[in-house]
Parts: structure tokens; C-alpha cells; sequence
């Protein structure tokens, strides 16, 4: 049942149009805010409204939009994100590590400057970058999309430091493969999800309303002293053993 954690609340959400992007969105209307969603696959009259993230206009226009509708921007969750076809190290491309890095890493930042503007004007705000648990520890074949995911757990570091004395929060979340998302190609293979299971301390195969439970909460007056962390929500398969 809905605690009301983010009632009054104007939010914008990346990466919306489906996967963990569509049920952070979910979770925080059912919590009371207004989401405004985000998407390449959008439309521009959509619920969920055309946004390219590595380009800055396209942001300004997000951002005022949501303000001009709202009255207030109150928080930023940057989920947008690709990933390509895992691969060694030696095989993957120059173009394919541009990529990521452009719409995982510059996408962040011209967010969470474009959000921090426009949350300056009011009581400030707060800020969630979802990175990876491949930002955490170095996972095999995925040197690229890892190097973008360590990269805004940075961003977020820096951004709390600078945008603390304005009132604006910044975290990361860090989700590892989840059910319900194209993070967890096993969905629908009982095998892979019993061998997920065994495979984590806690004995239970992350979801992504899990993680927007996450997001939530650092979204909420409930973080206010929370800033510059790193939540990891993976039922501790980082930790290492079982």
C-alpha cells in the first residue's frame, strides 16, 4: 500500500518508456508525485514525452516543460541508458564505447545540470542516477558499459558536493540483473531464475519494483540527509560467496 512518500511532488524520470524506466514512473505516481516520462521512443504529445538525453536542448525543453506544467521541478531520476552485446575486452569497438559513454555518462550530466537549475529556483531537490552494480565491481565482458556506470557513480559523487549548499541531493542506485526488465534475459527460463536465486545471499532474485522502492525512498523527505551515496540493490550478490 502507498505511504504518499512523494505527495506534491513534480518528477522527472529518463528511460520511461519501458523496463525499470516504466515502473520507477509507476511507483512514484503510486506515491503521490506527479512523473513526467521521458523517452528516444516517445512522442512529442505522448504520456511519455520524446527526449533524447545526450542532447542539451532537448533537456532545456524537458525541463521547462515540466516546470511550466508543474510549477516546480522537485526531483530527477537519470535511468535512461543502453547496453550493448556484452564481448572481451580486446573486441570491443572504438564506436561502441563512444556510444555508451554518450548516452550513459554525457546524458547524466546534462541532466542533473539542467535539473539543478531549474530545482535552485524553488527549495532544491533530489537527484538519482541509476548506475549498475557494474559500477561496483568489474563484471567480465562489459568493460564499456562498466566504464560508463563507475562514471556516474563519480558524477553523482561530484554533483553532491557542488549542488549540496543549493539544496539538491544526488545518489546513485546500483541494481544488478532484475525480473520484470531487459536486464534479465532469464525472465521466463525457470532454470536461470533458480540458478540466480541459489546464487545470492539473500536467496531472492532482485525485481525492479525492488529497486524503484529504492528510488523512491531517496526521492522522498525521508533521504534529506542522504547525499553522495551509493545504494546498491542486488540481495548481495556483490558481496562475493553465497
Amino acid at each position: 500500500m502507498a505511504d504518499g512518500l512523494l505527495a506534491g511532488k513534480a518528477l522527472l524520470v529518463t528511460g520511461a518508456g519501458r523496463s525499470l524506466g516504466a515502473v520507477i514512473a509507476e511507483a512514484c505516481v503510486a506515491e503521490g508525485a506527479t512523473a513526467v516520462a521521458t523517452d528516444i521512443t516517445g512522442a512529442d504529445d505522448g504520456p511519455v514525452r520524446r527526449h533524447d538525453v545526450t542532447n542539451a536542448d532537448d533537456w532545456s525543453r524537458v525541463v521547462d516543460d515540466a516546470v511550466a506544467a508543474h510549477g516546480r521541478l522537485d526531483g530527477l531520476v537519470n535511468n535512461a541508458a543502453v547496453i550493448l552485446e556484452s564481448r572481451p575486452f580486446l573486441e570491443e569497438s572504438p564506436d561502441e564505447f563512444a556510444r555508451l559513454l554518450d548516452v550513459n555518462v554525457m546524458g547524466v550530466w546534462l541532466g542533473m545540470q539542467c535539473a539543478a537549475r531549474a530545482m535552485r529556483e524553488t527549495d532544491g531537490g533530489s537527484i538519482v542516477n541509476i548506475s549498475s552494480t557494474a559500477g561496483m565491481v568489474a563484471h567480465p565482458r562489459l568493460s564499456s558499459y562498466g566504464t560508463s556506470k563507475w562514471a556516474v557513480r563519480g558524477l553523482t559523487k561530484y554533483g553532491a558536493r557542488e549542488l549540496g549548499p543549493i539544496g539538491v541531493r544526488v545518489n546513485s542506485v546500483h541494481p544488478g540483473g532484475m525480473m520484470g526488465t531487459t536486464m534479465f534475459p532469464g525472465t521466463l527460463d525457470a532454470e536461470a531464475y533458480e540458478r540466480a536465486e541459489r546464487g545470492v545471499p539473500l536467496r531472492r532474485v532482485t525485481d525492479a519494483t525492488d529497486v524503484a522502492d529504492a528510488v523512491v525512498w531517496l526521492l522522498s523527505d525521508r533521504a534529506r540527509q542522504v547525499t553522495g551515496r551509493e545504494l546498491v540493490v542486488d540481495a548481495g550478490a556483490t558481496l562475493g560467496g553465497a
